[in-house]
């Protein structure tokens, strides 16, 4: 049975930049059901950092405005990731604009994913963009985060950065990097070593390497996919709008930070990477002790320029209580699987 497809790019509002991402229709009838091995190997073959298979509704989803993914990268099925979460928001909540179903408010939902649900929202004016012709549909979508934050006990030691990147090693860039890096996982199964760079040359100077980090997990938190996020920090901003929390009501306003990312994983760069964007936004939240809003700009080396938006609102003990991740997305193709083998 054929297939359909689609493909965004996300985290961009220009086709051909961003993260691209293929969102796979799944068969409705329970015959026809994919096995795990075919969802991997339709991953492979669209060899992007992700694939999201989509369920079919229910009569009661489609009612409640829920819908159900799978996440794939090209070697596993991961619980959660950002540009995914992203994309499936614009595409399915930009559907229902389209189809009127609306109004000229914001458009709500829900996201079922390993990780826990996900509500996700379009803002009124990007709603009533997607009315627009589909050449040109441009979509902005927020997904409030599941998260179980944890630092984990031991650091990853600046060495080995210099080991797996030997442009750090030089001496031009040495002194850009720090003794060690925190190793954060934002839910279990997704963990990211956030390396600092002093200078904007030192991050432009990394290439992808295919070793991997092997590092060492805290108790209960193997397996996980584990990435090395890298990030220079380019301003702050000030402060902008207050992040809600239930832990007040009047809740100090958020400390605006402008960052230039980086991420390697699996022997690739990512030119986007929202669970990695998220997971960072916490650590510095609760290392600094307040609410932030954090813009990221990502894939710049690539030629794929991603900007990515992420909100975090702390709890009185300093514990991550919300986490907001925002961003754009413009669909590309469409087409079908022909025959799934």
């Amino acid at each position: 049975m054929p297939l359909p497809f689609t493909t965004l790019d996300v985290f961009t509002t220009t086709k051909y930049l961003g993260n691209p991402l293929a969102i796979v229709h799944l068969p409705t009838s329970s015959s026809s059901t994919l096995t795990q091995p075919q969802k991997q190997s339709i991953a492979r073959e669209f060899n992007l950092s992700e694939t999201v298979f989509l369920h079919p509704q229910s009569p009661a989803q489609k009612e409640s405005r829920i819908w159900q993914i799978d996440i794939f990268t090209t070697f596993q099925e991961v619980p959660f990731a950002g540009h995914p979460t992203i994309g499936a928001a614009c595409y399915v909540l930009g559907r229902l604009a389209d189809n009127g179903k609306c109004g000229n408010g914001v458009v709500e939902g829900t996201i079922l994913t390993q990780a826990g649900s996900i509500p996700i929202s379009l803002p009124p004016s990007s709603s009533s963009s997607s009315s627009s012709s589909s050449d040109s549909k441009k979509i902005e979508a927020k997904a409030q985060i599941p998260h179980n934050f944890h630092v984990h006990s031991s650091p990853f030691p600046r060495s080995s950065s210099q080991s797996l990147f030997p442009a750090l090693a030089s001496p031009s860039h040495e002194s850009a990097l720090r003794k060690s890096a925190p190793i954060v996982s934002i839910v279990k199964g997704m963990t990211f070593i956030l390396v600092e760079v002093a200078t904007v040359e030192a991050l432009e100077a990394l290439s992808a390497t295919v070793a991997e980090p092997g590092i060492g997990l805290d108790e209960g938190w193997a397996p996980s996919l584990v990435g090395m996020y890298f990030y220079h920090r380019v301003a702050s901003a000030g402060t902008g709008e207050g992040v809600e929390t239930a832990a007040a009501t009047a809740t100090p306003k958020a400390e605006v930070m402008e960052l230039r990312t980086r991420m390697f994983c699996e022997g690739f760069e990512d030119p986007a990477t929202g669970s990695a964007a998220c997971t960072l936004a916490c650590y510095l939240a609760t290392t600094e002790g307040k609410n932030l809003k954090v813009r990221i700009v990502q894939g710049e080396e690539m030629g794929r320029r991603s900007e990515i938006g992420v909100e975090v609102g702390l709890g009185e003990g300093r514990e991550v209580e919300r986490v907001e991740l925002s961003g754009s997305a413009v669909e590309v193709m469409e087409g079908r699987l022909l025959q799934i083998g």
